[in-house]
């Protein structure tokens, strides 16, 4: 195997047992939250975690290009594996809202590096592609999570559940630690293209372009959608009398789809081009 694809392979890996943490919530998160929080309240934790992902979403392109890829990746694991553990030693319902801000944020650089890091070495004609396999493995991790973690609480207990959580997390971390830095894979490309636009700059580009606002609104759309699923579906089916490793079942077999079908969508936008998508 070329370095190439082990670095590849050593970044989709931390990805999949990132997922596979974040998946576990995907279960149990509304079905045990609702105790404590409430009927609207269960939400809360949810948006936390939102809210700090697409925050450092979008600090990772500018962290990853300053200190590297590697730090970045190492960094997000680091930060997830301490939200993780407030999730197991904190009380109730506070376990969640501050649990889930860490996770939220390691999450969001962990997958945003893993993007870069994976675009690096494919290059810019298959950037898609490089971000296809990125949900691609999120997305597997999820479905893995979601199963496990249903089967975990409905026949172990909660807290055990919340312990595959760490364990999971701490996976991540050690494939982070053995992950390969890619930034020298871009230095062509920053030679041939102008690849020092200021921050400010890069985002009134983005909402000032139709094509990339209008991308930007859809995908926004197509989270609220997958939020709702996540959010919703675990407490719908448990009062309708089903157990949490159903709901979880149910869970995985959307993120499964999801996850086998995005390396194909991806790689069809690099030859027939975005819009048609």
């Amino acid at each position: 195997m070329s370095k190439e694809n082990l670095a590849i392979l050593i970044v989709l890996l931390t990805e999949i047992f990132i997922g596979t943490a974040t998946g576990v919530q995907r279960t149990i998160l509304s079905v045990s939250s609702k105790k404590s929080l409430g009927e609207i309240g269960f939400l809360l934790p949810i948006v936390s975690f939102g809210f700090f992902k697409a925050t450092f979403d979008l600090m990772a392109g500018f962290y990853a290009n300053k200190r590297g890829r590697k730090s970045s990746l190492i960094l997000g694991t680091l930060v997830y594996l301490f939200g993780s553990i407030l999730l197991t030693v904190l009380p109730e319902p506070f376990n969640f809202l501050a649990g889930n801000m860490f996770i939220g944020a390691g999450e969001g650089l962990v997958f945003a590096t893993s993007a870069i890091a994976i675009r690096d070495i494919l290059g810019l004609e298959r950037s898609s592609l490089s971000f296809g396999y990125i949900e691609s493995a999120c997305y597997f991790g999820y479905s893995i999570g979601a199963f496990i973690g249903g089967i975990i609480y409905n026949f172990v207990g909660f807290t055990a559940s919340l312990f595959f959580i760490v364990i999971s997390s701490v996976a991540g971390l050690i494939a982070a630690l053995n992950s390969h830095e890619t930034l020298k894979y871009t230095e062509a490309e920053r030679q041939k293209y102008s690849m020092n636009m200021e921050k400010g700059k890069t985002i009134k580009m983005l909402l000032k372009n139709p094509s990339t606002l209008a991308a930007l609104i859809a995908a926004h759309m197509t989270k609220v959608a997958d939020t709702v699923v996540w959010g919703i579906v675990p407490l719908y089916m448990v009062r309708r009398k089903m157990e949490v490793y159903q709901a979880g079942f149910a869970q995985s077999i959307l993120l499964v789809v999801w996850s086998a079908t995005m390396p194909f969508w991806s790689l069809l936008s690099d030859r027939v081009g975005r819009r048609v998508i």
